[in-house]
C-alpha cells in the first residue's frame, strides 16, 4: 500500500466515515475537518484540496470509504 492507501485505511479503520446514502459520506480527515465525498458511477467526487490539485485522483478520503465498503461487502 502506498501512503494515500494507508491514510485512507488508518481513517476506515478509525470509523471516521458517516454514510448520508448510497452516494453520499462524510468523512473525518487526520485534522478534523469533514469533507463529502460523492459517488457518480463510476466517478468519486472529494471536496478536498488534493483532490481537485492532483486531478480528481483517489484522496484517502475516497481510499477510506472504498477501504470501508469493501469490509462490508458493498461498492468496490
Amino acid at each position: 500500500m502506498n501512503g494515500r492507501e494507508v491514510r485512507g485505511f488508518n481513517i476506515a479503520v478509525d470509523k471516521r466515515i458517516v454514510k448520508v446514502n448510497d452516494n453520499q459520506w462524510r468523512v473525518k480527515g487526520d485534522a478534523g475537518k469533514i469533507y463529502t465525498v460523492i459517488f457518480f458511477d463510476p466517478e468519486w467526487r472529494c471536496e478536498c484540496v488534493n483532490h481537485y490539485r492532483h486531478n480528481y485522483h483517489e484522496c484517502k478520503h475516497i481510499k477510506a470509504i472504498r477501504f470501508s465498503e469493501m469490509k462490508e461487502g458493498e461498492r468496490k
